[in-house]
């Protein structure tokens, strides 16, 4: 395999085409979903949960053969069928309409892999070996998971709360605002603590950011005679 660039993307209500109703399929569509992707499947026999999310409406399911046509309007393409021939088609289909293409069988013929993932809130944190390992890559993802786990969820909502306020507070002050930033992640060792201890750190953080950031907000504040 070639050297790959690894890449995050905005997919939100673009749609993504699969082509395939297997297991495999059934992981892409399920990733694509947390992305908030429009999914088509298409393919001969879906999987009972491909067929459960059909039926509530989360993805469009046509159980035909695969066309061309079925690529329309496509952002991404992924060819998982268990016929190499079909997802040989799929990705020349897709590449003569310039559609990045995933082939799962054959990682060479397409254009990107999909790594292993781990969630934790807006924390990604992917895997991959170009394709050559794939029960290694799913070991260190699972490794991962096991080091970072749900407290990083809470971790980075709190902080990405108060980073909104930081910026806000310090929009006229940059060096303040970098200052402020930094005690933020100072803190961050010992508010992941108090989540597993299941403690509330907000106010601990708070009285930090307050007693840094009090000095220029009085500053900034309109004097008793100006207002």
């Amino acid at each position: 395999m070639k050297p790959l660039y690894p890449i995050f993307l905005d997919i939100s209500d673009r749609l993504c085409v699969v082509i395939g109703g297997g297991p495999v399929a059934e992981r892409r569509v399920g990733g694509l979903l947390d992305a908030h992707a429009r999914v088509r499947v298409v393919c001969l026999t879906a999987t009972e949960r491909l067929q459960q999310w059909a039926a509530m409406g989360r993805i469009e399911l046509r159980m035909e053969p695969f066309q061309p046509v079925h690529l329309d309007d496509a952002m991404l393409v992924f060819a998982v069928t268990n016929e190499h021939t079909v997802n040989e088609e799929v990705a020349r289909s897709a590449k003569e309409r310039n559609l990045l293409v995933n082939v799962a069988d054959a990682p060479e013929q397409g254009h990107f892999i999909v790594p292993s993932v781990v969630r934790r809130g807006d924390l990604c944190l992917c895997v991959a070996t170009g394709g050559q390992q794939p029960k290694l890559t799913a070991q260190i993802a699972d490794e991962l998971a096991e080091r970072y786990g749900t407290e990083y969820e809470k971790l980075l909502q709190l902080l990405g709360k108060l980073r909104s306020e930081i910026l806000t507070a310090t929009a006229t002050d940059p060096q303040l605002r970098q200052e402020a930033l930094e005690r933020l992640h100072e803190q961050t060792p010992k508010l992941l603590a108090m989540i597993r201890a299941e403690l509330d750190p907000e106010p601990e953080a708070r009285a930090v950011l307050n007693q840094l950031l009090r000095p220029w907000l009085s500053q900034s504040s309109p004097k008793e005679g100006q207002r």
